[in-house]
């Protein structure tokens, strides 16, 4: 056979191998899994409950008591003694941009310059990034990678944790813009440039507007001004960061003269400005809920506390990790809120559904519905409790994955040679 032929016949194959793994995504029949006790992720749950799904999204959820099934022309998976929960989602994050943090080449979240609006995670991210499974395991199943760096790093998107490639993968593209507003804090020269930076981040927007504004063609096309039509339109949601109050106050003034209610990030004094942030924001993010607090008098546990305490005053809260790896702690995070008088319930929310509600998402992800997707994952135990989360089987997309990874490899391979606490 020719050189020539044989190539073809090579991309031929491979052109058929990935539309079988494609086709494969598609169940063949419902399936229903039936005594599990099932985590909505609103906070309400149904012990011993029945959830069915079919061509990725949920059919039916309760108890069962008033349909009847025939179990031979379904597929049916029996979970008595297991919890169901839905997949959670990592905001703020930059998994499938970044590999080891130390090698700069597999870095791939931030561009040069200030303002960059038009800079896309979307097409960066890498689906066959080696820590994707190391958080699947843990049960996040979606995460929302945002580009880093300057006055304005560029926009995020948002991804299912199972995709062959980001076109595969992406469940939201382009969701919001991210800014660093820059901090009205420290000596009197910080504060000057932070006022210029502001001013910069005013021109910018003032003639964005002015670009918008004028019929397309009529001069040329500008990118950067191209990719803020629908952060001014408020077709994109903008996540802002900032962590004093004052600096809080003049970002919520600064998008409300604009009409644009921001998602805060970071937001450290939102406390402070409470009832600006509950008219002027669309809800906080904050990161880091284990950090050490930034004022000597303040508990240590003020980061998870000023959580609670935004959820208690109406606010709409989730909470983030930064980093990559990082990311398969995010429910032991939401499970140490607990600590400030909330229900392992209520926790579980911040890391799920309120993410999902910060993004327009959450008629697809973050809570188990009828038509929602089907993405949840099975546990022997409470998945927000370090001693206790062991997940057996996830779903996304209604697709079974494999819970798999390197790290656990390692570990069966070491537990194996030593022989320390062997599990069947």
């Amino acid at each position: 056979m020719r050189p020539k032929n044989l190539l073809g016949n090579l991309l031929l194959l491979a052109c058929l191998f990935c539309g079988t793994a494609e086709r494969a995504f598609a169940q063949s029949k419902a399936t229903w899994i039936s005594g599990a006790t099932l985590h909505l992720g609103d906070g309400k749950v149904i012990s011993s409950g029945l959830i069915s799904f079919q061509n990725g999204k949920i059919g039916y959820i309760g108890t069962g008591a008033e349909i009847r099934i025939d179990r031979n022309a379904v597929d049916w998976i029996e979970a008595t003694g297991l919890h169901l929960y839905p997949g959670a989602l990592a905001l703020q994050t930059v998994v499938g941009l970044n590999e080891i943090d130390a090698a700069r080449p597999t870095r791939d979240y931030q561009e040069v310059g200030e303002l960059n609006p038009h800079v896309r995670s979307l097409v960066a991210f890498n689906t066959d990034s080696k820590i994707i499974p190391t958080i699947r395991q843990n049960g996040i199943l979606f995460v929302q990678a945002i580009p880093q760096g300057g006055l304005m790093p560029g926009t995020s998107s948002v991804f299912h944790l199972d995709g062959w490639n980001w076109e595969d993968a992406v469940i939201q593209a382009d969701g919001a813009l991210h800014l660093n507003f820059p901090e009205l804090s420290g000596g009197n020269e910080q504060t000057t440039r932070a006022l210029e930076n502001i001013r910069k981040l005013e021109r910018f927007f003032d003639e964005a507007a002015l670009y918008c504004a004028r019929p397309e063609g009529s001069f040329p096309v500008n990118l950067r001004f191209e990719a803020m039509r629908d952060v001014l339109s408020g077709k994109r949601k903008v996540f802002v960061r900032a962590s004093y109050a004052r600096t809080i106050r003049a970002a919520l003034q600064f998008f409300h003269a604009r009409q644009i209610k921001p998602v805060l990030c970071g937001a450290t004094d939102a406390m402070m400005v409470v009832e600006e942030v509950k008219a002027k924001a669309a809800g906080v993010v904050v990161d880091r809920p284990q950090s050490l607090p930034m004022r000597a008098h303040e508990n240590l546990n003020a980061a998870l506390c000023r959580a609670v305490a935004l959820h208690n005053q109406g606010v709409l809260t989730a909470i983030s990790l930064d980093g990559s790896w990082e990311q398969r702690n995010l429910l032991f995070n939401a499970g140490n809120l607990r600590s400030c008088g909330i229900t392992s319930e209520l926790a579980y929310t911040f890391a799920a559904l309120n993410p999902a509600k910060l993004l327009g998402l959450d008629s697809l992800i973050g809570q188990l519905k009828t038509g929602a997707s089907a993405s949840f994952f099975l546990s022997e135990g409470d998945p927000t409790e370090m001693k206790e989360a062991h997940l057996l089987r996830a779903w996304i997309m209604g697709k079974e994955i494999t819970l798999d990874n390197v790290q656990q490899q390692l570990y069966q391979r070491y537990e194996k040679k030593y022989g320390l606490n062997p599990r069947p």
